[in-house]
């Protein structure tokens, strides 16, 4: 896709103040029932796509999603999105066809006589592995490979993991990993994935030996780990887990996941030195929903916040708000305080054998709108949520019960202060069940966006309205409780599995991002309905201040034309070869230890505190 910037930046910035104008809704958008896409569908949404270019002509922070779908043991499918800059596209498919010998497809294009787009590139992959029923496959650890090829060898940041579960038992798994903007650190940051399941195993993911190496000792010691070889195919390293190290009971999806997720964050960025969790990632599989399954990914990136502590909250559509960590400078009462008084929960659960270590109950309500107000609480009190993720169980009554974790930190922001966040929440609305099955392009029914705004965003969401309503031929309700809504018809489905929500997740990441110079926090996707057919995207970005613009980099320099150097002279100190031989224009190298010492002189006296959760 790429981002580039429109001919006039004045195009999408609003007259006069910055408030969105009261319109009436439109209809066109409200399409109640799915549909097979007809021609005149077709066009529509071909001359979408190519409107959408307009803003393709300049960055400031690139992003690129990589879609991991396996749906059985060596049957998968790779689907690409995003910006094509720094030639990341052509690398990726030197690895993906050289390392995991895919196959590229044809993922369509722009020509009206085609086909919609739901990618901008499409592969076969052949090499995604499972096994039994209880969840095993090696899609953490294609992950982790991935990570490592897109972060330590082309310097890319990882963003965020974010997964769900397709099919009758969740046995089809779609992952999604972005990317931005490449940075040098990134090629000497390692990375580490620990994959928590309640089927009774621990998986790690990595290549830093030491370290995996202080985490085995922690796993033998607090969890009855037992090491177990013969499952490289699947993970670097497994385990299986003593007796009642993981915990469910009842019929309401009740579990000491999250408590044993805090824990195992605390005891990472405490043993570990300079790690911290980057991203996490929930999933459910079995006929119930009710084995899960916790992947968190650390980084060695010395984080300013080092050993501060981890607060999870989940809320539980079943009728529950569980809290676990540590308590500190008082956050339990105060958090007792405001889910009392401003939602009207009830504490004093009681709680047989502690799953958690507060519990209150409370009567559900819309998820992002309770995710912005969490945030917006937890901002306030110096806090600031890292990551979150959701996912839905079965329970009695309920074949979609919600449940939500997030995760917070102290440290990160002022006291008193809440920076502006804007939650979407992307429904792709739900499909025919015959047009399913025909695996036919179908436009999906009731699709919707829900925007919950925390702080002053009435700029951000003045030129949004404009966005959605001329790039997305959106129509917006009025506004109720601060939330903003938009129907639209923009989300496509072709059988249970593909789709365009991934295409749309960066088409979002790119205006929030590049046009409007917010930062990405985070992404997390719920599956709904009896497959997982329907989909719902959960986005967030945060205001951390005015982004300059960068040129986009579309010129391949991939080679060099040799006949323009002749008898040039590189300096004494290069040492690449591949380099120096003109095969590649260049290679990013480590520093050596005069130079680490000369950049932490400047560093030592240019140095402004800013603490962020990533490098950009």
């Amino acid at each position: 896709m790429g981002c580039k910037q429109s001919t006039t930046t004045a195009e999408l910035e609003p007259h006069g103040e910055y408030e969105i104008e009261a319109r009436p809704s439109r209809n066109t958008s409200q399409i109640s029932n799915a549909s097979e896409m007809t021609d005149v569908d077709a066009d529509k949404h071909h001359d979408r796509l190519l409107k959408l270019q307009e803003l393709d002509k300049a960055t400031k922070i690139p992003f690129i999603l990589v879609e991991l779908r396996g749906c059985g043991d060596e049957d998968g499918y790779i689907e690409i999105c995003g910006k094509d800059e720094y030639g990341v596209y052509e690398a990726l498919d030197n690895f993906l066809q050289s390392q995991w010998h895919c196959k590229r497809m044809d993922a369509g294009d722009m020509k009206k006589n085609t086909p919609v787009p739901f990618c901008d590139k499409l592969y076969r992959w052949k090499e995604y592995r499972a096994q039994g029923s209880d969840g095993t496959s090696n899609m953490g650890l294609a992950t982790m490979q991935l990570v490592d090829f897109m972060c330590n060898t082309l310097c890319w940041t990882l963003g965020v993991i974010n997964g769900g579960n397709v099919g009758a038992h969740g046995e089809i798994r779609e992952q999604q990993v972005i990317f931005k903007a490449p940075h040098p650190m990134n090629m000497v940051a390692g990375h580490i994935m620990i994959e928590l399941r309640s089927a009774g195993y621990i998986e790690v993911c990595g290549t830093d030996r030491e370290d995996m190496d202080i985490l085995h000792n922690y796993l033998l010691e607090n969890f009855n780990a037992k090491p177990e070889r013969g499952h490289e195919q699947f993970c670097n390293r497994y385990y299986s887990c003593g007796d009642n190290i993981f915990k469910e009971r009842g019929k309401a999806g009740e579990n000491n996941l999250g408590l044993l997720t805090v824990q195992m964050c605390d005891a990472v960025v405490d043993k570990l030195h300079g790690w911290s969790l980057v991203t996490m990632n929930g999933g459910n599989y079995g006929e119930a929903g009710t084995h899960r399954e916790q992947q968190l990914v650390f980084r060695c990136d010395h984080h300013p916040l080092r050993e501060a502590p981890h607060l999870m909250v989940e809320l539980r559509e079943a009728g529950y708000i569980e809290i676990c960590g540590r308590d500190v400078e008082g956050i339990y009462d105060k958090l007792g305080h405001f889910l009392e008084q401003e939602w009207k929960c009830s504490s004093g659960v009681e709680l047989r054998e502690a799953f958690c270590d507060k519990k209150f109950k409370w009567k559900s309500k819309d998820f992002t709108e309770s995710a912005a107000e969490l945030t917006e609480f937890f901002h306030k009190q110096g806090w600031q949520m890292q990551v979150c993720s959701q996912g839905t169980v079965k329970i009695k009554g309920n074949p979609d019960s919600r449940e939500q974790q997030m995760l917070f930190r102290p440290g990160a922001s002022d006291h008193g202060v809440a920076e502006p966040h804007l939650f979407f929440e992307l429904y792709t609305g739900e499909g025919d069940e015959e047009l399913f099955a025909k695996h036919v392009t179908q436009v999906l029914g009731n699709q919707t966006i829900l925007i919950k705004p925390v702080g002053d965003c009435s700029k951000a969401l003045a030129e949004f309205d404009r966005f959605a309503t001329e790039y997305l031929g959106g129509g917006r309700d009025e506004t109720q409780d601060g939330s903003i809504k938009y129907h639209v018809d923009c989300f496509l489905s072709r059988g249970i599995t593909d789709n365009n929500l991934g295409s749309w997740t960066m088409r979002f990441c790119d205006f929030m991002v590049d046009r409007l110079g917010w930062s990405f926090v985070v992404c997390n996707v719920c599956n709904l309905g009896a497959s997982g057919e329907i989909r719902e995207q959960q986005l967030v970005f945060r205001f951390d201040g005015e982004r300059r613009e960068i040129p986009a980099v579309k010129v391949d320099a991939s080679t060099l034309n040799w006949t323009l150097f002749p008898g040039l002279k590189f300096p004494g100190y290069w040492r690449t070869q591949d380099v120096m031989k003109l095969k590649k224009t260049y290679q990013t190298v480590a520093c050596e230890h005069e130079e680490i010492e000369a950049l932490q002189q400047i560093f030592d006296h240019t140095f402004k505190r800013v603490l962020t959760r990533d490098r950009v």
